[in-house]
């Protein structure tokens, strides 16, 4: 008993109608289309009564619905005017009107017809759809990809920006406690102007000469967000300090997120920030930046700046 239904099972699912003969393998390679509602009226019949009598074919067809409910569920996102032309473009040849044909032909095609035929007049259209999914999930990742970047580099020179604003609060108060500060945070080494050259691949500006009344004290490397940095502590012969940075990046927000100001200082343009009891300077100084901490006024700077831009 149980060798005769299992034959009359495997007849029921090779045949259909009585007629015409659906072959399950057929049948799945077309339940994309006939999920979408684009086969002709007669397949469509055919493909419906194969799918009530076959559970195999059924139970695949219900993984091609669970799989267009997650692609819906997908957060959208707009592709541009660009990659659609692109697409278009490459459609509307010899080969797009070739594989158009073969897309009808291959509607008309009966059931019946051999799998080899049916195989290869679907290829065309197959490479096709790929193409388009690829493209379409290719730019919803990239896009996830470049706003999860944006927002790391937004968060990260956020964090720098208060780093900096805590360093010149300090600076104020006690010099030498924000210099420790500021070595601990980015990994600080002290160098000889030399020395430097190997970290950098040039040699401060501020070690080629400085104006009367002031001396190079130390010198420092710093691994900071934009770039390597270099910091020299200049003492003038009262003993207080200034802080002079150079930096590569113009964009970095080295005196934190305080108000700021253009201004000339030796006939250089430069952005002036008001500390508690000091100023704050940076300028263009060749291919890189200077940035000068602790100045008194603007006469000061004006004489500070004059003596460095002979120097870069």
């Amino acid at each position: 008993m149980g060798f005769v239904h299992l034959c009359y099972e495997r007849i029921r699912s090779t045949f259909v109608l009585g007629i015409i003969a659906v072959d399950c393998r057929e049948v799945q390679m077309q339940l994309s289309a006939y999920h979408d509602g684009q086969l002709i009226a007669n397949t469509k019949k055919e493909i419906t009564a194969h799918l009530a009598e076959c559970s195999s074919c059924a139970a695949e067809l219900v993984k091609y619905e669970k799989i267009s409910t997650t692609f819906s569920k997908l957060p959208a996102s707009s592709v541009p005017d660009s990659v659609w032309e692109g697409i278009s473009n490459s459609l509307d040849g010899d080969a797009a009107d070739s594989e158009g044909d073969e897309f009808q032909k291959l509607e008309n095609l009966p059931l019946s017809t051999p799998v080899s035929k049916r195989q290869k007049s679907s290829h065309g259209l197959i490479l096709i759809v790929s193409l388009v999914l690829l493209i379409g999930v290719g730019f919803w990742f990239t896009q996830d990809t470049q706003h999860s970047h944006d927002h790391h580099s937004q968060v990260h020179h956020a964090e720098f920006a208060e780093t900096m604003t805590n360093y010149l609060n300090l600076l104020e108060t006690d010099p030498d406690q924000a210099q420790g500060f500021l070595m601990r945070k980015y990994g600080g080494r002290v160098v000889s102007p030399e020395e430097a050259v190997k970290f950098v691949g040039y040699r401060p500006v501020i070690s080629q000469g400085l104006p009367a009344g002031y001396t190079l004290e130390s010198t420092t490397v710093l691994t900071m967000p934009c770039c390597t940095c270099v910091k020299s502590v200049c003492r003038r012969t009262d003993g207080s300090t200034i802080v002079v940075f150079e930096h590569d990046d113009a964009e970095l927000k080295l005196l934190g997120e305080r108000e700021s100001q253009m201004t000339m200082c030796g006939n250089q343009e430069c952005c002036l920030v008001n500390l508690d009891s000091s100023l704050a300077a940076s300028w263009k100084a060749g291919s890189r930046l200077l940035t000068v901490v602790g100045i008194k006024d603007e006469s000061e700077l004006s004489e500070f700046v004059r003596s460095l831009k002979k120097n870069s």
